[in-house]
């Protein structure tokens, strides 16, 4: 009792955790402003158009970002554990499959990492200000003709342009989009690289690895054909998710600890305990990956 007690404690803990770095996320996206910074008036890295559209929209790298991870996480689990393969979890009386005692410590981290991800990334836009490629075009300044002006620091003007666009202008720095993009694909390659292993394939698995880096890779690219972003916001994404996309595989439970011996299925959470003398069965003691 006083383990099944232990094991709700710590899901209902984990969770709770993802939600609270989601909803300071939206906190920070509803509430706070980013810095008000000023501009030189001859500076034409933000003279481009506003774009009238994006190339990758922020519904969909959230969607693709968070959604291909997961599902990724849930096929190679079931494939390689069985629907059916019991854990040795007992909750309310029920007895969760092993894949699913998986997929949930797996998923569960990616999506906590992602959350660590977004929230950095959301902190810096609002401290940073920077403003994005198309800013003068969305601001529209009061009474100010930059083609008259020289290479003067304007931080007194008034901004006539949409005040969504206007905000959204003044926050270039970093990419989100690469950050995402960058997190989901880093997660993805290092976990197939742990977790995959078909022997009548070598190259299937770096295929696939190699997709999720090009499909990041262009994401981050957009970002700047479509003025949205510097080259610099965009090396800056690419940074923060690749990092943290590192940060979260290190810290699950044993995904990172591959066996010397290379065989795939032995790199999963079970714990394998001495067999007793004389007996050719094993036996195995599921952590858990809650944990317990």
């Amino acid at each position: 009792m006083a383990t099944r007690r232990t094991c709700l404690l710590s899901v209902f803990i984990d969770i709770s955790c993802v939600l609270l770095l989601g909803v300071f996320a939206l906190l920070l996206y509803i509430l706070d402003q980013p810095f008000h910074r000023g501009f030189f008036c001859d500076d034409d890295s933000i003279r481009y158009p506003v774009p009238a559209y994006q190339t990758v929209s922020g519904l969909l790298v959230g969607i693709v970002g968070l959604g291909v991870p997961v599902l990724v996480v849930v096929v190679m689990e079931t494939v390689q554990l069985g629907i059916t393969q019991p854990s040795k979890l007992v909750l309310f009386g029920w007895t969760p499959y092993l894949w699913m005692v998986q997929c949930y410590t797996y998923v569960g981290a990616f999506l906590f990492g992602a959350g660590m991800e977004h929230v950095t990334v959301e902190v810096a836009k609002r401290l940073v200000g920077r403003l994005r490629p198309h800013f003068l075009a969305a601001c529209v300044p009061l009474g100010l003709n930059c083609n008259f002006i020289s290479h003067n620091y304007i931080t007194d003007y008034i901004c006539l342009g949409n005040d969504d666009l206007i905000k959204e202008a003044r926050m270039s720095f970093p990419s989100g989009h690469s950050s995402l993009s960058f997190y989901a694909a880093t997660f993805t390659i290092m976990y197939l690289q742990i977790r995959m292993a078909w022997q009548s394939s070598k190259h299937l698995k770096h295929l696939l690895q190699f997709l999720a880096m090009m499909a990041a890779w262009a994401t981050a690219l957009t970002r700047v054909s479509d003025y949205m972003h510097h080259w610099s916001d965009v090396l800056a994404g690419i940074a923060i998710g690749t990092f943290f996309g590192i940060l979260t595989i290190l810290i699950v439970p044993n995904l990172h600890q591959k066996q010397s011996s290379g065989n795939f299925m032995e790199v999963l959470t079970p714990l394998r305990r001495p067999s007793p003398p004389n007996n050719n069965v094993e036996n195995f003691s599921v952590e858990c990956s809650i944990p317990c």
